[in-house]
């Protein structure tokens, strides 16, 4: 006795599930991993922030109380892939994200703008 070419595992039947939409998001409007629902803007925004931060002589750069926490997780995450430090203060919407350099950085002559 056979399978059926009908139903799971036959033939003709793709083998799995289409691949997502593009844009990034999977099934349901979900995201896949490691993705924020944050806009191109707010992120290049962010780095932009970021990369002047690093490069300048200030020691501390407050992010305002009024970003999402998706907003948050993604200054989190850029400031990890820059080597500074980013820690939350703060409870709901007070709650901001203060990154600071690490005591032993100093900007380099190409990284200054």
């Amino acid at each position: 006795m056979g399978r059926s070419n009908g139903g799971r595992g036959g033939r003709g039947g793709g083998g799995g599930p289409p691949p997502p939409p593009p844009g990034g998001r999977g099934f349901g409007g979900r995201l896949t991993s490691g993705q924020r629902p944050v806009t191109e803007g707010t992120r290049i925004a962010i780095d932009v922030q970021l990369a002047r931060f690093k490069a300048s002589d200030e020691e501390e750069i407050v992010f305002p109380a009024d970003m999402s926490n998706h907003d948050r997780a993604v200054v989190h995450a850029e400031c990890k892939k820059l080597g500074l430090k980013s820690k939350s203060h703060g409870k709901g919407e007070n709650r901001k994200v203060h990154v600071t350099k690490p005591k032993e950085f100093k900007p380099q002559d190409h990284e200054v703008s």
